[in-house]
C-alpha cells in the first residue's frame, strides 16, 4: 500500500502530480479537508472502481464500502472524508481499486 503524498491547495495555481495507482491500494492522511483526484488516462478502456474504506460501524454493523466508478477518460474529484467514517487508527483514508490499469490519482488537501 502506498502513502499518498498530499498536495495542498493554494489560491495561486498548484500543480498536482498524479501517480499511478498502487495495486495493493493507497492510502493518504485526512483532516477532513482533502479529496481525491483520480483519472482515468484511456478513453478506449474499461471502467473501473475505486473502493474508499468506511470504518464506521451502524449497530455495531458494519458498513458497506463506498465505491466510486470511474469512466475511460474521466477525471473525477471524490471527497471530503469526514474522520469518523473514512480514517483509520492513524487517520488515514484507506483506498483500493477493482483495476489500478490507466489510473491515476492524487490527494489535495483544500485551503481553509
Amino acid at each position: 500500500m502506498a502513502l499518498l503524498t498530499v498536495t495542498q491547495a493554494k489560491r495561486a495555481a498548484t500543480p498536482v502530480s498524479l501517480v499511478p495507482a498502487d495495486s495493493l491500494g493507497d492510502s493518504f492522511p485526512n483532516t477532513e479537508r482533502e479529496a481525491l483526484l483520480v483519472q482515468h488516462t484511456n478513453p478506449a478502456g474499461s471502467a473501473s472502481a475505486v473502493v474508499l474504506d468506511i470504518q464506521a460501524t451502524l449497530d455495531g454493523e458494519v458498513v458497506t464500502d463506498k465505491v466510486v466508478s470511474i469512466l475511460p477518460g474521466e477525471t473525477h474529484l471524490i471527497g471530503p472524508f469526514p474522520i469518523s467514517i473514512y480514517s483509520n487508527a492513524q487517520k488515514e483514508v484507506l483506498i483500493s481499486y477493482a483495476s489500478v490499469t490507466d489510473l491515476m490519482v492524487a490527494a489535495v488537501r483544500i485551503s481553509q
